[in-house]
C-alpha cells in the first residue's frame, strides 16, 4: 500500500509504501522489500525518487519517498501521444536503476499514492 503522508515537523509531503502484514510474514516478500529498500536506498538521479527514510512498524516494513505531484504514466498517455523526448528521460532512469539491481515492476506505472 502507498499513502500520501505530511510530516508535521516540517510540513513536507511524502508517499509512504507499506508492506501489508499479512505479505511481511513471508520471508520472501519481506526480503523482497528491503532490497527494494537498499536498491532505491543507493541511487540517486533526477528521474528516481528518493527514499527519506525507512524503517518497521511492528512486523511491517515501511519507507518514506519523495512525493510527486503530477498525472499517472496512462494519464499523460491519454492525453497525446508521447515524444521521443519523453520516451528518452524515461529509458535514461531505467538505465540509472538497472544495475543497482532494479527490476522494473508494476510499481513504474501505477497509480498516484492512496488519500
Amino acid at each position: 500500500m502507498i499513502y500520501r503522508a505530511r510530516n508535521t515537523v516540517d510540513n513536507e509531503r511524502y508517499a509512504i509504501k507499506i508492506l501489508a502484514h499479512h505479505a511481511a510474514e513471508e520471508d520472501e516478500v519481506d526480503d523482497r522489500f528491503e532490497r527494494e529498500i537498499r536498491m532505491m536506498q543507493s541511487i540517486i538521479h533526477r528521474n528516481i525518487i528518493r527514499i527519506h527514510s525507512a524503517g518497521r512498524s511492528g512486523m511491517c516494513p515501511w519507507y518514506a519517498m519523495e512525493l510527486v505531484d503530477g498525472k499517472t504514466l496512462d494519464g499523460v498517455l491519454e492525453e497525446s501521444p508521447p515524444d521521443a523526448e519523453f520516451f528518452a528521460e524515461i529509458a535514461i532512469g531505467f538505465a540509472t536503476a538497472l544495475p543497482a539491481g532494479a527490476v522494473v515492476s508494476s510499481s513504474v506505472i501505477s497509480a498516484s499514492p492512496s488519500t
